[in-house]
């Protein structure tokens, strides 16, 4: 009786004839088609030792009873070659077995020790990855000695109880096939895209260069420009290395001033000068001016996005050039206020602009003890103050007191966890 479920690693090494009862080989890989559970279609036959030759074989040529399999082909009607091609289906053994995968429900990266296929008698299907120590026992082939072992001695073992599988539902691949850096997938990528950009930075993390390429080409170009906006300086490099400068300036129009200026100083000097005359000549200036100030100072870690209004405006007009300013980024409840010369001289939050009356002067209603850093102090400076006054963000100004920007406590934070980490 041929079992429901089989595990690939069973599959490997086994001994495969022709239909003259001679000797092929052995199995060495699954050719499947994706869809809801990948079908095998093809199965990759190996000889030789020092020297091996492949055969690829239909899986529909292929006649097995009681475990037993064997080719309905004569031998002398199948050719061996020195590689096989995947013939645009996914390989098990490239693909799969010893990578790293996406658990989707888990959302982090795994390594499958094993494959868990569904037998159907005259078809084969892929079910789950086997992603726990069984797997990797099984492969090693001690599986029967490793369980009666523990059966004797430690009969309540959870390794006795407990498959750690994922199912194919769960999961996306990401290990290139025959050249590196090249998916050839067709997975739907929506799943991924709706994982949190916390936790997918954290996944990016675990990859290495090529998985990172292959899975952030999958991605919309929204989810792009919040995830690098999210990464480290080391996942968001080696990810900007791919993209063309009409890539870098349409997701840079979706990403706040000194996140996209984050992303701009990750690319070298010659890349810099192809991105910078394709952005709109306003934004262009502002992050030429964020490049200016080292990447320590309060000047390198601000945002020029921010509510900025007029000391001598109504209350009426303050509202209405809040609600036309747009902000690609979380700001807080308050406006800043700027005087004639453009110095800051107080700030309002938007529950006094609310209260007050629609004709009242914002100076008249304004804080007028506003706390504030300059442009050249460092990191460590506006943290201390920020931690200080328990703010969640500080106004940054030049030394004749001209408001320049804003820092919000998730971008000290976010330098002093990546200068910790270092």
């Amino acid at each position: 009786m041929v079992a429901l479920f089989e595990y690939f690693s069973k599959f490997l090494q086994r001994e495969i004839a022709s239909s003259d009862r001679t000797q092929l080989g052995y199995v060495y890989d699954f050719l499947a088609e994706l869809g809801t559970l990948p079908k095998i279609k093809k199965v990759i036959i190996v000889k030789g030792f020092l020297h091996k030759t492949y055969c690829t074989i239909d899986w529909n040529d292929i006649a097995h009873s009681d475990g037993n399999y064997e080719v309905k082909k004569q031998k002398d009607n199948l050719e061996f070659k020195n590689s096989y091609n995947n013939h645009n289906l996914i390989s098990l053994r490239k693909t799969l077995l010893d990578h790293q995968i996406v658990d989707m429900s888990g959302r982090k990266v795994v390594r499958v020790n094993d494959i868990h296929l569904l037998n159907t008698q005259d078809e084969l299907f892929i079910a789950h990855m086997d992603i726990g120590v069984k797997g990797l026992i099984r492969r090693l082939g001690w599986d029967r000695v490793f369980e009666w072992f523990l059966k004797m001695f430690v009969p309540r073992s959870l390794y006795l109880k407990k498959d750690e599988f994922i199912s194919w539902k769960f999961v996306q691949p990401l290990a290139p096939l025959e050249e590196k850096g090249v998916i050839g997938l067709t997975v739907n990528s929506k799943e991924i895209a709706n994982i949190p950009v916390g936790d997918l930075s954290e996944i990016f993390e675990e990859l290495d260069v090529y998985e990172r390429k292959n899975l952030f080409k999958l991605l919309p170009i929204d989810v792009q420009a919040k995830l690098l906006g999210e990464s480290e300086s080391e996942v968001q490099r080696s990810l900007v290395e791919v993209l063309k400068p009409e890539q870098i300036v349409e997701i840079m129009n979706l990403m706040p001033a000194d996140d996209a200026t984050d992303m701009l100083s990750q690319l070298p000097r010659y890349e810099v000068l192809k991105v910078l005359p394709l952005l709109e000549s306003d934004r262009a200036k502002k992050l030429f001016m964020l490049l200016a100030h080292k990447s320590d100072s309060a000047g390198g870690l601000m945002t020029l996005e921010y509510f900025e209004i007029e000391d001598e405006q109504m209350v009426v007009e303050a509202i209405e050039k809040i609600k036309n300013t747009e902000i690609k980024e979380e700001s807080p409840n308050y406006a800043y206020v700027i005087d004639s010369e453009k110095k800051l001289v107080g700030k309002v939050t938007f529950r006094d602009l609310i209260s007050a009356k629609p004709v009242e002067k914002i100076k008249n209603i304004m804080s007028k003890n506003v706390i504030s850093v300059r442009t050249d102090d460092n990191a460590e400076q506006v943290a201390y103050i920020l931690d200080k006054y328990n703010l969640l963000a500080i106004p940054v100004v030049d030394d004749n007191k001209k408001m320049m920007g804003i820092i919000t406590i998730d971008d000290v934070l976010n330098y002093v966890l990546e200068k910790k980490e270092l």
